[in-house]
């Protein structure tokens, strides 16, 4: 299937399996694979729903802090999004730790580093939310298509 590029489809529609399968984000020395955070991939959806559905009224009446709302979503992130992670340095699986020896990929590992580098857990999170990462026409390139 091409998509002409000047279409709105070009722009918006995604590849549902990337987007469950994921996309490598690389900064150099460490990579994340991620799913996409939302669209096909409803194991985000259900699970974050799931560990909201006991705040409903807090998240109604606007009182839920923002930190137990931020904890939720990162760790509903890590666990239903972040597929894996490696590096050049220790290969598929492992990332340098700030001691430098190697973190297996987890969930808890996951969470821990996010809340160790926000800022790295808001770029992922961005980044996994991105339609732009699972669209169609990028997927068809990098398939060589």
């Amino acid at each position: 299937m091409s998509i002409h590029s000047a279409s709105p489809y070009a722009l918006f529609e995604t590849d549902k399996k990337v987007e469950q399968e994921g996309v490598r984000i690389d900064y150099g020395p460490f990579y994340f694979q991620v799913a996409r955070a939302g669209g096909s991939n409803t194991r985000f959806r259900d699970v974050l729903r799931q560990r909201l559905a006991p705040h409903k009224r807090a998240m109604a009446t606007e009182t839920m802090s923002e930190d137990l709302a931020d904890k939720i979503t990162l760790d509903v992130f890590a666990e239903t999004v972040v597929l894996g992670w490696g590096s050049v340095e220790f290969g598929e699986g492992k990332i340098a730790g700030r001691d430098g020896k190697p973190i297996d990929f987890g969930p808890e590992a996951v969470k821990q580093l996010f809340k160790d580098l926000p800022d790295l857990a808001r770029d992922v999170m961005a980044q996994a939310q991105s339609v732009g990462l699972f669209r169609a026409v990028v997927a068809e390139v990098d398939a060589g298509n």
